[in-house]
């Protein structure tokens, strides 16, 4: 009976592993940095006062990250090509590993500092959206491979 009980909960945890590769954080990357890009660039982006005008910025905003990300790809694929055929290093990983490390630091202390901070206003600060995109560039690094893992 509880081997049951364990092989069913093992095909739940397959089931929901699977779930998550094959969730691509790619839109909402793209969707982040425009927002980056336009609380960086404008005085009110299109989370403070969505009218078109600001919509339409957000727009070019991402197309323009599109371009920056495959430019930003083919970088890192240029550095891969360099290595060694027996080196075992990734430069994607390395510098998602440590982007991801950046935003934990970054995170665990706001959080510390502010644990009531935890709310809707949140979404449409700044700070937030900045570390968000953080987060989703270090997850998109870290699937930039040059060695597939069997």
């Amino acid at each position: 009976m509880f081997s049951k009980n364990h092989n069913t909960q093992q095909v739940d945890m397959d089931t929901i592993i699977k779930i998550f590769e094959k969730f691509s954080s790619r839109p909402l990357y793209f969707i982040f940095f425009g927002l980056s890009v336009c609380e960086f660039l404008q005085k009110e982006s299109a989370l403070k006062s969505p009218n078109i005008e600001n919509i339409l910025y957000l727009l070019s905003a991402m197309i323009m990250v599109v371009f920056l990300t495959g430019g930003y790809e083919w970088l890192i694929f240029k550095f891969n090509v360099t290595l060694e055929p027996h080196d075992q290093g990734d430069i994607g990983p390395m510098i998602g590993t440590a982007t991801l490390a950046v935003y934990l630091v970054y995170a665990f202390h706001f959080l510390s500092e502010q644990p009531d901070a935890l709310n809707l206003k949140l979404l449409t600060n700044s700070g937030f959206i900045y570390s968000t995109t953080l987060l989703l560039f270090s997850l998109e690094s870290m699937k930039l491979r040059r060695l597939r893992q069997r």
